[in-house]
């Protein structure tokens, strides 16, 4: 797992800037910033404190261990009940690399009839309240999930939000500024992504077999595909390259950050773990906490859900990387197997 880079010098809100894990050779620590505008936080049946880190030291509270650990039901029951259904619980999944293993290009990363059926199954459980959390497009997540009544679809981090139907309804797809996020400066996007739209195209240039993806809310330069022997260190010269532009173009709301495969320049304030944090802080205001809550995912983005947890949630990082989840599955059909007991 890589590290983000924010292309602000200081943040323009009032946050807590903490430190990660996860580092990269020659670029900065990983970077988050998570609310402090409220004095508590509801998230599923816990009541949170705004987080406060010291050191670094303090963000190794957790030592993660195998999926396998909670192969009996014994153990899954301290993180999630198993035997009373009318309880409300809710999953929180990432698509790429969690759910699906990757493919060379992302278009061919489609869902298949084993995950559909999957997920399909978790439709139909009243008791389970899901969200697929990606990084994908709206179009995306609506084609090939858009059936699933029930589920909550989260596009490109949580910039825009669709949420379950009455089955008869087509979907319909809100803004992240709906659930209580920042969304007034959205608009700039013409004036930022055009300026590095530029120089992400000529880094395009230099790397053959990379490519870039336009989404709504970002721009992304993906180089799973790039025959370049030495990719790291043109990884590296990419994301200082467009760091660098950042700062000398003052865009104070831009962050960059280095995933798998891919480096991505997307509007600061979009992160998934925002977003999970609020919708279930909503259903504890409203006097339906969750009883359980997982987080699954496999990237650096993913990161800021399990950063936003209380212990007591079920966090799972999928694959390789340092992390700040409880549990790690070795592979997406690792957890698909493990969601299949639910």
């Amino acid at each position: 797992m890589h590290s983000p880079g924010n292309c602000s010098g200081t943040s323009t809100s009032s946050t807590i800037t903490v430190l990660s894990q996860a580092t990269t050779l020659n670029s900065p620590p990983v970077m988050s910033s998570l609310p402090t505008d409220a004095e508590e936080f509801f998230e599923g049946g816990v009541e949170l404190s705004p987080m406060k880190v010291d050191s670094s030291e303090d963000l190794l509270r957790l030592t993660t261990q195998p999926l396998s650990m909670l192969d009996s039901d014994e153990a899954l029951q301290q993180f999630w009940p198993l035997v009373d259904r009318d309880l409300p619980k809710a999953l929180f999944l990432d698509y790429d690399g969690t759910l699906r293993e990757f493919e060379t290009r992302p278009e061919l990363a489609v869902p298949t009839d084993e995950l559909l059926s999957l997920l399909a199954a978790l439709n139909d459980r009243p008791d389970i309240r899901s969200h697929i959390i990606s990084g994908r497009d709206s179009s995306f997540l609506e084609t090939h999930f858009g059936s699933l009544n029930s589920f909550t679809l989260i596009a490109e981090h949580g910039y825009h939000i669709s949420p379950p139907t009455d089955g008869n309804c087509q979907r319909k797809w809100e803004l992240w500024e709906h659930f209580g996020g920042d969304a007034k400066n959205f608009a700039v996007h013409r004036n930022w992504k055009a300026t590095l739209r530029e120089a992400m195209s000529s880094i395009v240039a230099d790397n053959p077999g990379s490519s870039i993806e336009e989404k709504q809310s970002s721009l992304v330069w993906h180089y799973r595909e790039l025959v370049e022997k030495d990719t790291e260190a043109s990884v590296q010269q990419a994301w200082a390259r467009l760091s660098q532009l950042c700062a000398r173009e003052h865009l104070k709301d831009v962050n960059i950050s280095i995933g798998n495969k891919y480096l991505e320049a997307s509007y600061r304030t979009v992160r998934k773990g925002l977003v999970m944090r609020r919708l279930c802080e909503e259903k504890a205001l409203f006097g339906e906490p969750f009883a359980a809550v997982l987080a699954a995912g496999d990237d650096v983005s993913d990161e800021t859900m399990f950063e936003a947890a209380p212990p007591d949630y079920l966090t799972i990082k999928v694959g390789d990387g340092q992390t700040l989840a409880s549990f790690r599955a070795g592979t997406p059909h690792e957890l698909r197997e493990f969601l299949s007991r639910f």
